[in-house]
């Protein structure tokens, strides 16, 4: 997932359209909001008093239940109940359960008996209630799991005796709910069943099905204060579209995280005195995976941390931005910079990887118009490495979108008037490049290739953009198309985290998921283009730059990502790898800034007045 956001291929969903998005409404209506809040603080009564007195009530709309007891955002109990062999109780059993095992973790732990019994006020809930089940249809389980949006809800698989049940809240703490078939497995397993598919399972004579177990989740943040409801992995915000302003808010919010990880961490007894510097040397750190307070791997490798660097610098140069915001991104970019010039045996060299020496040579381009410290020998090895890079025989041998990025690159240093290949080399190979790309990868491609045909001064952006606007429009209309609308009726509740988001394939965190914000910096890129601009055309754009910006504000790590965070501000203004998965990539951070500091530059040209005739 991680290497992928960078390196992978990602396609257009060919065969998604607006109405292979639409959800279908649930058969079965969820259980009553009221009694399950009271459910809710019924069995938060019962924890705090130590697991004793009355029984918590089942509500007669709930079929099924589950319950994760965390400590200071770390889970130590887990239970369930799929209310297959007795519906009455079947909330009561699935709390004991989890306070059970929850007891069990901490007498193995060295504790007073006053200690293991209090547990129950010192932990934390989360409480999934679930309605009627109902059949999910599929000849084949990639059939079944296909309709399904990873931790959207429950899963049951039985084969007329017994059942097996996988809740939404323990496969999303679990880290289990992408892709849908790591559950289906483990249902196959817990009964007993042969690793075979469902229409295999069925002709051995069993009356194997699986069906879906929808439900109503609430959270807290500490044992004392109020519960929330929680769509996926993070409550939902608002559908509505977000303003200009939030798209500020929230890209300061994802530098400000970054920024935090570059500074020297304060002395800790029993490390050298030095240590806090010497963490600081490596750069960032590495994807976060929030519910284990762990980074993987611990500093973040040189495409990623380039990458970032890139990122920064170019929401450096963001005139409409905040004076504050720019001077941030600055130090943290040239922070990141340094970093990578300073790597010793055990990191990987920039001048090895082509992503990195691509994206470091656009950050130090992006910094050199702020007259940015830039070290000389640092940028002078990233210049040979492009320089061997651009060699048509190595060209040809990477990724359309590294390649793009390289010969960006060697459009920044032309325009720089520090030009790595001669002019007509370059506008040759963007022309090959502009003629190669495949249609479905073409808002992944085509950035780097807008900015570099902006860099160059034998044409004008808008000659160049206009030699291939049939493709430019095409990718933008089918993204258009695509892109989940704010409309929420035909969507179950934990689906409301989606609006805004562009459906990509190819990824194990679903269509739905932080690699959204690649298009997203694409469309923002060819908004507003003098030539292109009509009052349609600009609403147009608004609302899908808007909507995006708003997906972007539903994967931020909010205050409630407390429930299940250890450290919580160590993840907080941060994006998830997906609604569904509690881990943030360094990659995704990078893309999130890419495409809101785009979408701003995008807004700012929108607000701006234009003639109705020649569109400027």
């Amino acid at each position: 997932m991680v290497l992928g956001l960078i390196s992978g291929s990602f396609w257009l969903p060919r065969a998604v359209s607006a109405g292979a998005m639409a959800w279908q409404s649930s058969q079965n209506p969820l259980p009553d909001p009221a009694n399950a809040v009271s459910t809710f603080f019924a069995a938060r009564a019962w924890l705090d008093a130590g697991g004793t007195g009355a029984s918590v009530a089942t509500p007669a709309d709930v079929h099924s239940a589950a319950v994760v007891l965390r400590m200071r955002g770390r889970i130590v109990g887990i239970g369930h109940d799929a209310g297959d062999t007795n519906t009455t109780g079947i909330v009561d059993r699935a709390l004991r359960s989890a306070l059970d095992a929850a007891r069990e973790r901490r007498t193995s732990q060295p504790t007073t008996a006053n200690e293991n019994d209090s547990i129950g006020t010192l932990v934390t809930l989360e409480l999934e209630l679930a309605g009627a089940r109902e059949p999910l249809i599929g000849r084949t389980f990639e059939e079944v799991a296909r309709n399904l949006e990873p931790g959207e809800c429950g899963l049951q698989l039985t084969d007329a005796a017994r059942t097996a049940y996988e809740p939404a809240s323990q496969l999303l703490a679990r880290r289990m709910a992408s892709p849908v078939s790591r559950a289906v497995l483990a249902m196959v397993t817990e009964l007993g069943l042969p690793p075979r598919d469902l229409p295999d399972l069925q002709a051995l004579g069993g009356n194997t099905a699986m069906y879906a177990s929808r439900s109503i989740r609430l959270a807290q943040v500490d044992p004392a204060s109020s519960p929330f409801t929680l769509a996926r992995v993070l409550p939902a915000i608002s559908t509505a579209p977000a303003t200009r302003a939030d798209g500020v808010t929230a890209c300061a919010a994802i530098i400000a995280r970054l920024a935090a990880q570059l500074e020297p961490a304060a002395a800790t007894e029993g490390l050298p005195a030095d240590a806090g510097a010497q963490i600081a040397r490596t750069g960032l750190r590495g994807d976060y995976v929030i519910a284990a307070d762990r980074y993987e791997p611990f500093a973040a490798g040189a495409t990623e941390q380039a990458l970032c660097a890139w990122a920064l610098a170019r929401a450096s140069a963001t005139a409409s931005f905040p004076e504050t915001l720019r001077n941030q991104s600055k130090s943290a970019a040239i922070a990141v910079l340094r970093a990578l010039m300073d790597h010793d045996n055990s990191e990987s060299d920039p001048a090895s990887e082509p992503a990195a020496v691509a994206y470091a040579t656009l950050a130090m381009a992006e910094l050199a118009a702020s007259n940015a410290p830039i070290d000389a020998p640092f940028a002078a090895s990233m210049t040979t490495a492009l320089g061997r890079l651009l060699a048509p025989a190595n060209l040809a041998t990477l990724r359309p979108h590294v390649q793009a990025a390289v010969l960006d690159a060697a459009a920044a240093l032309h325009a720089a008037r520090t030009p790595v290949i001669p002019e007509k080399e370059l506008i040759a190979a963007l022309d090959t490049a502009w003629k190669s790309i495949d249609p479905a990868e073409l808002p992944i491609v085509a950035p780097f290739l807008i900015d570099a045909d902006a860099r160059c001064a034998l044409v004008t952006l808008e000659q160049r953009t206009t030699a291939h606007r049939s493709a430019l429009d095409a990718a933008r209309t089918v993204l258009l198309g695509t892109q989940v609308p704010a409309d929420t009726s035909d969507r179950p509740s934990a689906l409301l985290d989606m609006p805004g988001a562009y459906p990509m394939a190819g990824s194990s965190a679903g269509r739905i998921s932080a690699q959204s914000t690649r298009p997203q910096f694409f469309m923002a890129m060819i908004a507003g283009l003098p030539a292109t601009r009509s009052p349609a055309r600009d609403a147009e754009d608004r609302e899908t730059l808007a909507l995006a910006i708003r997906f972007v504000q539903q994967l931020q790590a909010a205050a409630a990502i407390a429930y299940c965070a250890p450290a919580p501000e160590r993840a907080r203004g941060g994006v998830l790898a997906s609604p569904a998965d509690a881990s943030q990539p360094v990659a995704a951070q990078a893309f999130a800034i890419l495409a809101l500091t785009e979408s701003e530059r995008a807004l700012a040209r929108l607000a701006l007045q234009t003639d109705p005739v020649q569109g400027k």
